[in-house]
């Protein structure tokens, strides 16, 4: 039981759920990194379980965190297939929206502290924040996304937010239409990250084919390719 709690605590730590390669390519991607630094350079004091719409001790609710920083929309890119994918629209922009649905849940305030200041290195966030799970729908008006995605949210402040995303690739209900996968791949995901800091926000979608050797019934990593990006100001 304590090693799955302290690898939970990791994992948080690292803004990296499940510790896939695409949680830490989407991180990359927009975010800056994943959070780098020696596992106790921080320490979770206390974990507090919020209601929706409760304030918590940074001084907003995740209902008005959400009300806040989505819905949102801009211009993206869609970016030519890399490492064996195939897919379309892989050329041209479109404009994407994001919105939520439902209530948010799962929603915890995490007193997070740095314990170790000499073990933090790249972009570690040793900080207090609100996180929580959330259904973001994304559409694009070119009708190559309409999804609802799960989505994990991170909220350091009020315009201090970080989000991830996934779908599998046959749950897409849009137009976008994944066909030629890398050599030895499958069981595809669609990930989408979004940063917001001080009013800009900055994004990418990617895609994340599972490798599988012959014979294994486990996968063996993962082969990327980034769909789309953007920076909105």
């Amino acid at each position: 039981m304590e090693s799955m709690k302290s690898e939970h605590a990791r994992l948080r730590r690292y803004n990296c759920w499940d510790g896939q390669l695409l949680c830490w390519a989407l991180l990359t991607a927009t975010l800056g990194g994943c959070n780098e630094g020696e596992p106790d350079a921080c320490a979770i004091d206390e974990d507090v379980v919020q209601a929706a719409d409760s304030p918590s001790r940074l001084g907003f609710s995740a209902s008005e965190l959400l009300a806040s920083a989505i819905p949102a929309e801009g211009p993206i890119q869609w970016m030519t297939p890399q490492n064996g994918f195939g897919y379309e629209p892989a050329s041209g922009s479109a404009t994407l929206e994001m919105s939520t649905q439902g209530t948010p849940t799962d929603i915890t305030f995490v007193n997070m502290t740095v314990r170790a200041p000499e073990r933090i290195v790249g972009t570690n966030r040793c900080r207090p924040h609100l996180e929580f799970n959330a259904e973001l729908a994304v559409r694009t008006d070119d009708a190559a996304l309409e999804e609802v995605m799960p989505a994990r949210v991170t909220a350091y402040a009020i315009d201090d937010v970080e989000l991830t995303a996934r779908l599998s690739g046959a749950s897409i209900q849009g137009d976008f239409t994944v066909g030629e996968l890398p050599d030895g791949s499958e069981r595809v995901q669609l990930g989408l990250s979004y940063r917001l800091e001080e009013g800009s926000g900055s994004g990418a979608l990617v895609l994340e084919a599972a490798m599988v050797e012959p014979g294994a019934t486990e996968t063996a990593g993962g082969v990327l390719s980034t769909v789309a990006s953007w920076q909105w100001d």
